[in-house]
């Protein structure tokens, strides 16, 4: 069993969001090594600094986003929508715009 380990690269773990960076997906493997060495102080401390570093990076990432809408002008009504699209994760234009108003 411990061939295949050696022989293959391990697969690195893909960003479900937007906002994870990749110090986030970083430390996010120290803490399954930690887990893995049986290291619960660790662990629990990986865990409380990934847990700060990604609301630090989703409120980056919403502060630029909303500042990127703020810019935009009247007539590009679509990138508008887009934006906000992106923002209240909605589907379809009507909802966005009846959770807007």
């Amino acid at each position: 069993m411990t061939h295949g380990l050696t022989t293959l690269p391990k697969k690195r773990k893909k960003k479900n969001k937007v906002w994870i960076t990749d110090e986030i997906l970083d430390i996010m493997q120290e803490r399954k090594e930690a887990k893995i060495e049986n290291n619960p102080e660790k662990y629990k401390k990986l865990n409380k600094l990934i847990k700060k570093e990604c609301i630090k990076a989703r409120e980056e990432w919403l502060s630029k986003k909303c500042k990127e809408l703020e810019g935009l002008h009247r007539n590009k009504s679509n990138k508008i929508y887009e934006g906000i699209r992106d923002l209240s994760n909605s589907k379809t234009k009507s909802q966005i715009v009846s959770a807007y108003f």
